[in-house]
């Protein structure tokens, strides 16, 4: 056999050789593929009906959680339910749910938003976060719930009013008196925030930050008290000499007991002291 038949053969067998790897090259990268979508696919069927990676629900994590499974979860809570309301003065009170006879309505509220949810884009959601709002269906005992919300201490307590900041004389000049934040309870704010609490089966209700106490409407530092103020010490100034047998003099004295100011923080007087005024000086 002539050389080069001998090279012509060895070039066909390394040919040959060579299809084979790469032949078993591009079954493993095939097989990888493979197995790589049938993994996807598993995983994306799973999430048809598991709620994704970092999903909160009402603000508690149901990661990998079905829709089942969320639903037993708050069934559980409502056994143990309680709502802590936090009052002033560090005092606080505690509605148990066995208390108004709490339970849970089934809905489909969660299975909706499981459905939202699609099973094929779950990679996205390995690098975000997920929070659901549902709104949960609860029966309780409305005559029972509004006693206990009678009977919480910020309730029963005095309720002193509040009070805005003002202009106060003292002396002879206007200096502004600061607020009272007193004691007194917006009721139907109350009742609402404690009946939005229970519905979320949230634990604890903070009244002061809620807006559940009534709250004045101008402080020392509002602008408009600081305006009134130098307006009503600007009056004081004035005084005004009447030339009689017995002269009569109006100066601060007596106009500080003609100014105020009225609930949206404007300078006023006081029209019928005027009137009684000029009317027993026009006697004289």
């Amino acid at each position: 056999m002539s050389e080069k038949k001998v090279v012509r053969r060895r070039k066909v067998r390394r040919k040959k050789k060579q299809k084979t790897i790469d032949k078993k090259i591009w079954m493993i990268i095939g097989g990888i593929i493979a197995g790589l979508v049938i993994v996807y696919l598993a995983i994306s069927v799973f999430f048809m009906s598991h709620f994704y990676i970092n999903t909160t629900i009402n603000g508690k994590d149901f990661s990998g959680r079905s829709a089942s499974s969320v639903e037993a979860y708050i069934k559980e809570q409502v056994k143990d339910y309680k709502l802590t309301i936090k009052e002033q003065d560090s005092k606080s009170d505690v509605i148990k749910g066995s208390d108004i006879s709490l339970q849970y309505k089934e809905s489909d509220e969660i299975e909706k938003a499981l459905k939202k949810q699609n099973g094929f884009a779950w990679p996205l959601a390995l690098f975000s976060k997920k929070s659901e709002k549902i709104s949960i269906a609860v029966s309780f005992d409305e005559t029972a719930l509004n006693e206990k919300i009678q009977n919480l201490q910020a309730v029963t307590a005095e309720q002193i009013p509040a009070e805005n900041a003002k202009p106060e004389l003292q002396g002879d000049t206007y200096v502004i008196k600061e607020e009272v934040y007193g004691t007194a309870v917006y009721m139907d704010v109350l009742k609402e925030k404690v009946n939005q609490y229970i519905s979320e089966f949230r634990s604890e209700l903070d009244m002061e930050k809620e807006g559940c106490y009534a709250r004045p409407k101008y402080t020392k530092d509002s602008k408009e008290v600081q305006a009134a103020c130098d307006t009503m010490n600007k009056y004081l100034k004035a005084s005004i000499t009447y030339t009689m047998s017995e002269s009569v003099v109006v100066d601060k004295t007596l106009i500080s007991t003609w100014i105020g100011v009225d609930d949206n923080m404007n300078v006023v007087f006081d029209n019928d002291a005027m009137k009684a005024w000029f009317t027993e000086f026009g006697d004289k």
